[in-house]
C-alpha cells in the first residue's frame, strides 16, 4: 500500500514537472509576441497623438497666403 501511495506521488510530481515545462516554453514564445503587440500600441498611439499635428500642417500648407 505504501508503495503504490510513493508511486502515485511520484507520478503526480512527474505530470507537473511536464505541465511546468510546457507553460515555460510556450512563454518563450508567447513573451516577445506580446512585448511586440506593446510596442505596436505604444506606437499608435504615438501616432494618433501626432495626427491633429499633421492634418494641420497639411491644411497650413493648401490656405493660399
Amino acid at each position: 500500500m505504501k508503495a503504490r501511495q510513493v508511486k502515485a506521488a511520484e507520478g503526480e510530481a512527474r505530470v507537473r514537472v511536464l505541465r511546468a515545462k510546457s507553460e515555460s516554453d510556450a512563454m518563450q514564445y508567447t513573451l516577445p509576441l506580446k512585448q511586440k503587440q506593446i510596442e505596436q500600441s505604444r506606437l499608435e498611439a504615438q501616432a494618433a497623438q501626432g495626427k491633429p499635428t499633421i492634418q494641420n500642417a497639411e491644411g497650413d500648407r493648401r490656405r493660399p497666403r
